[in-house]
């Protein structure tokens, strides 16, 4: 179990690294495309699963303003309020997250 866990978090730690390089690169050459979102999802997932709260919203809102509809983004915000035990913003967070499916599925 123990070696099972090592494990999973080494990956953990090597995919945010590989998140955090590909941010960089991305905004190096101010490349906004899915795969820059995608890199930005990945980072904050890890920051939001290591309790860096604080992180994950910063990495989460620059995916909302690349892109507003950024689904990803509205999920990790929503998950950040829920773990803060804030209500108000989460349901707010929820909302928003749940407009964005609706304007994309229409």
């Amino acid at each position: 179990m123990c070696a099972r866990v090592d494990h999973q978090f080494g990956l953990i730690v090597d995919a945010l690294k590989e998140a955090l390089t590909g941010i960089s690169l991305y905004e190096a050459q101010n490349n906004r495309s899915h795969n820059y979102l995608w890199s930005l999802y990945i980072a904050a997932s890890v920051h939001l699963e290591k309790g860096n709260l604080a992180e994950a919203e910063t990495l989460a809102n620059k995916g909302i303003d690349t892109n507003p509809d950024h689904l990803d983004s509205h999920y990790i915000l929503a998950a950040i309020a829920f773990r803060r035990k804030n209500r108000l913003q989460f349901e707010n967070r929820m909302n928003e997250y749940g407009l964005h499916r609706i304007n994309i599925v229409e």
